[in-house]
C-alpha cells in the first residue's frame, strides 16, 4: 500500500515511513499567539521528515504539548519557587530598611510619618513572602518524580529553596521583632506643614531615597563575574542604612533630611562618629551643591534669555 503526506504530498510507504501527528493544538496559533482550543482530533498523515517538522513546531509554540504531566508540574513549581524567593528577598530588605530608618529616627518627625506608617504593610508583606516560600518547598517535598533525573531536580531546586530561607531566617526575625517594636515605641504622629494643604494649594510633593550594602552572602550566591564580592581577608564597612527625604513646603522650598547609619569597622567609636558625621555632611554638601548648580544654571538661562530679547527689540528699533 502507498499513500501521501498530508504536509508535502510526497507519496509514501504506510508500512515503513508514514505516521499519524495530532496538529489541532495547533491551529490559529504560532509562537506567542493565541490559540484555538479544540476537543477534537486532527490527525495527519505524514512522512518522518515532515513528523520532526511538527514535533518542532508543537515544542516552539505550545511547549506543555511536549510534556508529560510530571514535567508540567515540576516546571510550574521551578516557577513559583524563584517567584516565592525574589519576593522573600525584596520584602526583607523593604522591611529591614524601613524599620532602621524609623529606629534611627524616635522622634516624631513629620517627614517620617509615611515611614511610619509603612512598617505594619511591609511586616506583613515580608510574613506572607515567607509563608509562600515555605508553601512551595511543601509542594516541592510532595511532588513525587517518576523518574530519578526529575527525583534529583526535585531535590536540587529544594535544597536551593531551602537554603535561601535558612540565609533569611535569622534575619527576618530580626527585622519582624524590630519592626513590631518601632511600632509599639511609635510616637504621635509629628505636626507635618504639609498637612496644612487646601485643594486651592499646589500639590505636596516628597521624594525618598534609602539605600543599604548588600550582604556578602547575598552577593557569594549571585552568579560568578555578576558581582564585586569583596576579599574576605581584608575588613570592609558596610551602610546600614544612609536615606533622603525632601519635602515640598508650602510657602515655597523644600526642606532635605539625610540620615546615615555606618558601620566603617572601627575600633575607635570617636572615628565611628566621625566617619558617621561626615558621611552625613558630605552628603548634604554634595546636595546642597547640585541645587546651587542647577539654580545657577537656570539664572544664566533665563539672563541669556533677556538678552536675546533686548537685543531683537534694539535691532527692531
Amino acid at each position: 500500500d502507498a499513500t501521501v503526506c498530508d504536509v508535502c504530498h510526497r507519496r509514501l510507504c504506510m508500512r515503513c515511513g508514514s505516521h499519524e501527528e495530532d496538529v489541532a493544538p495547533l491551529l490559529g496559533g504560532g509562537q506567542g499567539a493565541a490559540r484555538r482550543r479544540s476537543s477534537a482530533q486532527l490527525l495527519f498523515t505524514c512522512c518522518t521528515d515532515c513528523r520532526h517538522f511538527i514535533d518542532k513546531l508543537r515544542w516552539q509554540w505550545a511547549p506543555s504539548l511536549c510534556l508529560s504531566p510530571a514535567s508540567i508540574d515540576l516546571q510550574r513549581l521551578y516557577k513559583e519557587l524563584a517567584a516565592s524567593m525574589t519576593q522573600l528577598v525584596v520584602a526583607l530588605a523593604q522591611l529591614d530598611g524601613l524599620q532602621r530608618l524609623c529606629s534611627s529616627n524616635p522622634g516624631a518627625h513629620p517627614s517620617l510619618n509615611e515611614c511610619w506608617a509603612e512598617l505594619g504593610p511591609r511586616r506583613d508583606a515580608a510574613i506572607a513572602a515567607w509563608e509562600a516560600l515555605e508553601r512551595v518547598l511543601d509542594d516541592l517535598a510532595a511532588f513525587e518524580a517518576p523518574t530519578d533525573r526529575m527525583r534529583l531536580l526535585r531535590d536540587n531546586l529544594c535544597e536551593h529553596g531551602k537554603n535561601l530561607r535558612d540565609t533569611c531566617k535569622s534575619s527576618l526575625r530580626a527585622a519582624i521583632a524590630a519592626a513590631q517594636e518601632c511600632e509599639t515605641n511609635r510616637p504621635p504622629p509629628g505636626t507635618s506643614t504639609t498637612a496644612t494643604w487646601i485643594t486651592s494649594s499646589r500639590p505636596a510633593e516628597r521624594y525618598a531615597f534609602c539605600e543599604t550594602s548588600c550582604p556578602q552572602e547575598l552577593l557569594q550566591r549571585a552568579h560568578p563575574g555578576a558581582l564585586p564580592v569583596p576579599d574576605a581577608g581584608i575588613a570592609h564597612g558596610c551602610i546600614k542604612m544612609l536615606g533622603v527625604v525632601a519635602t515640598d513646603m508650602p510657602e515655597g522650598g523644600s526642606r532635605v533630611d539625610i540620615v546615615a547609619d555606618v558601620d566603617p569597622k572601627m575600633y575607635s567609636s570617636f572615628v565611628v562618629d566621625r566617619q558617621v558625621r561626615h558621611r552625613v555632611l558630605n552628603a548634604a554638601a554634595r546636595l546642597r551643591q547640585v541645587v546651587y548648580d542647577e539654580q545657577r544654571l537656570r539664572h544664566e538661562e533665563d539672563m541669556n534669555e533677556i538678552d536675546g530679547l533686548l537685543s531683537r527689540l534694539q535691532t527692531e528699533e
